[in-house]
């Protein structure tokens, strides 16, 4: 026939929704060049890092054990790989890893809970907060526009691509069950 229709696969509505995110996320203006960090998220990122190193100090002046320091030098060293993974991020296109920076700062935010610094609701408060002006200021400069739009298709495909890790299991048939026969006596 001349007008078949191929049904759409799994795999097939996966890759409509990556290209529909690519196409919304795509920043009309140029992408920062590898290596350009713009002044307002190096000021974005002086401020969250320097109040985390400050947090850092405080906690190793506490008494600690060997398990806690090996900790809070992971710690350190995850705060360390973030300047590299934000200058990877801002110039990656949708296409590519820009969510890099992101992950490494959501795991960051887990190290730091493992550590146990010592904050209070109020650091807390302040260190998420901070984070969350990082973020956004890496948005704002990057190649990848982050909006309603975008972040509704990237849900979408995070959604088709849990799906596709779990097929639907087809329904089981109930079993009869048969009526016991009493013997009549």
């Amino acid at each position: 026939m001349l007008f078949e229709r191929e049904e759409l696969t799994a795999k097939g509505r996966l890759l409509v929704l990556e290209r529909l995110f690519e196409q919304a996320a795509a920043r009309g203006g140029a992408a920062p060049e590898p290596g350009h960090v713009p002044v307002d998220t190096l000021h974005a990122y002086g401020e969250f890092e320097t109040h985390v190193r400050y947090l850092l100090e405080a906690a190793a002046c506490q008494e600690n054990t060997l398990n806690r320091k090996a900790r809070l030098k992971k710690l350190e060293k995850a705060l360390n790989a973030l300047p590299d993974d934000l200058m990877a991020s801002l110039p990656a296109g949708p296409g590519e890893n820009w969510l890099c920076f992101y992950r490494s700062l959501m795991k960051f935010l887990a190290l730091m809970d493992e550590a146990e610094i010592g904050l209070d609701a109020e650091e807390y408060s302040t260190v998420i907060q901070k984070m969350i002006q990082l973020a956004a200021s890496v948005s704002e400069a990057s190649a990848v526009k982050v909006d309603a739009g975008s972040m509704f298709a990237l849900m979408l495909i995070q959604a088709e691509a849990q799906r596709m890790r779990k097929p639907k299991r087809k329904p089981r048939r109930k079993k009869r069950k048969t009526a016991k026969q009493t013997k009549a006596a």
